[in-house]
């Protein structure tokens, strides 16, 4: 099992070093950023340029625009290039039931790329693990679009056993009353030879679990968790 994330935790307005907890493999280095040169400042008496000789000195628009694509503007690390349910449909969660039609566990549930858009904010009481299963991947939750004071989530943990998952500015909670597998907060883990990668949490706040507030890695022989950031995230 090869295990590399990063954490880049920013608490009451310090922000600390960044590190690299790596079990096996190797360390990748952040991409560079693409710059289009100006076209301006040609004399107006001056011929056009002919469009072979600007393509020659001109990087590659799709490149360009592949090399700036990142999970979302400030995103960092392994995980930084996850993209999540980029163009996929819209989930609206319209209430804070446990489960059941317009809720977070249904919204989790479903399968393709997708971006969950709040349109309650509040606590949601969860009786079993919010879990985004093996097959049901390709997911942002935004958790910035919640009004009032957002989403927590409250009696369970969060569990991802996907590849290509974003999570943002949600609350974990899970408290005193959790009882057997409900004990993290948040679980990022691989099952039965499975590869979890792309995965990155920003902007959440985790505390008050029974066992490990966060737990990231495979059970199993040829499971594999790799290529995940965790940033701007207080736990305790």
């Amino acid at each position: 099992m090869a295990l590399r994330v990063l954490f880049a935790l920013a608490l009451l307005g310090f922000v600390g070093c960044q590190g690299e907890v790596v079990a096996e493999g190797d360390a990748a280095s952040p991409d560079g950023s693409a710059h289009r040169p100006d076209s301006g400042g040609r004399d107006a008496s001056e011929p056009p340029a002919d469009a072979s000789t600007a393509d020659a000195d001109t990087p590659d628009s799709g490149t360009a625009i592949a090399e700036d694509l990142r999970a979302f503007p400030g995103a960092v690390g392994f995980g930084k290039d996850t993209t999540g349910g980029r163009g996929g449909r819209v989930v609206y969660v319209t209430n804070l039931d446990d489960s059941g039609e317009g809720s977070l566990r249904d919204a989790l549930q479903m399968t393709g790329p997708r971006t969950v858009v709040f349109r309650v904010g509040g606590t949601i009481d969860a009786n079993s693990p919010l879990t985004i299963s093996a097959d049901n991947g390709d997911v942002t939750i935004a958790g910035q679009t919640a009004p009032g004071d957002g989403i927590a989530i409250r009696g369970a943990e969060l569990r991802v056993l996907a590849s290509n998952v974003i999570v943002r500015y949600l609350r974990i909670r899970p408290g005193p009353d959790t009882t057997g597998s409900n004990e993290d907060g948040l679980r990022i883990i691989a099952y039965s030879g499975r590869l979890v990668e792309d995965v990155i949490v920003d902007h959440c706040s985790i505390t008050w679990a029974k066992d490990e507030v966060f737990a990231v890695g495979g059970i199993g022989a040829g499971t594999r968790v790799q290529d995940v950031t965790v940033q701007n995230t207080i736990m305790g």
